[in-house]
């Protein structure tokens, strides 16, 4: 350390990330079970070590400044290193094994990092990761092949002691192109049997009465996106699942019902999988809110 260069703490940096990741030092402070007025202190102290403002905020406005932009993803990255430690220095003995199920529309984007992390924290754990989709994976769990499962669920989803809600995302029919013409079968992109994504759009259109044929079957996100891409037809995701080349269809089509990312546990745990279980709750929740796209 420099003599003399300011310190950030650890309780500013987590209250500055939290006041970020929510947006408002109300929602950090329940949050972080502090006061509002310890999440602003804190935030005063970071500015004052920083040697410039991080938020622009006012009654009706909170925006991250230039150096707060910066200092965001600095303060991700110290968090996470530092709670890799702590958790290491905790729990150095951490043996046994863990079998984790992730539905593949979302097994790529953050849980690597997250299941790098404890790997790295408890290198006696046997980890073993499965992808797939989801109906097959939520029996794989059933059936004690898997320990935790992360996938989708449609509708209502009340947490429980199995099962916490990681975040709700809103469901949306995508196409490549423009709405496809209503006096035709809507041709439809689809995953396999026993994807959520599947039975969601052919329930719906069932509803509405509305004619389909299925031009495309694929169990992968990235086949399924490049399809729809390609003006094959449309399909419905997860509202972060929606990429550049696809466009939202709206109200176009029949209404599609809430869902929310969940992560289950069997029903006899270990400290490993209570482990890894919890560092999942902590990186991923209380959720991030996916908002929905304005329709078309």
């Amino acid at each position: 350390m420099v003599r003399g260069m300011a310190a950030l703490e650890i309780d500013w940096l987590r209250s500055f990330a939290e006041a970020v990741e929510t947006g408002g030092f109300g929602r950090a402070a329940r949050r972080l079970n502090r006061t509002q007025s310890t999440v602003s202190l804190h935030i005063r102290q970071l500015e004052a070590a920083a040697g410039a403002r991080l938020i622009d905020r006012g009654p009706r406005r909170f925006a991250l400044t230039e150096a707060g932009a910066a200092l965001s993803d600095y303060a991700t990255r110290l968090l996470a290193l530092h709670d890799e430690a702590l958790a290491r220095l905790r729990q150095p003995s951490l043996a046994g094994a863990a079998t984790v199920a992730i539905s593949e529309d979302f097994a790529s984007r953050q849980m690597p990092r997250i299941l790098g992390e404890f790997a790295a924290a408890h290198p006696q754990v046997r980890l073993e990761v499965r992808c797939g989709l989801g109906g097959p994976l939520r029996q794989a769990l059933k059936h004690g092949e898997a320990d935790l499962l992360i996938a989708r669920r449609v509708g209502d989803a009340a947490p429980s002691s199995r099962m916490h809600v990681l975040w709700r995302e809103a469901l949306v029919w995508v196409a490549g192109g423009p709405v496809p013409d209503p006096a035709l079968p809507l041709p439809l992109v689809l995953f396999g049997e026993g994807c959520v994504y599947r039975d969601t759009a052919l329930a719906a259109l069932k509803r509405a009465g509305r004619r389909w044929r299925v031009a495309y079957t694929g169990d992968a996100l990235s086949g399924v996106q490049g399809a729809v891409q390609a003006g094959l037809g449309v399909t419905v995701l997860g509202r972060g699942a929606v990429i550049p080349g696809l466009r939202v269809l709206g109200t176009a089509l029949p209404a599609l019902p809430g869902s929310a990312i969940v992560l289950e546990r069997r029903q006899r745990p270990s400290p490993a999988i209570d482990a890894l279980a919890r560092l999942i709750e902590r990186r991923l929740s209380p959720a991030r809110a996916v908002p929905e796209a304005s329709a078309a």
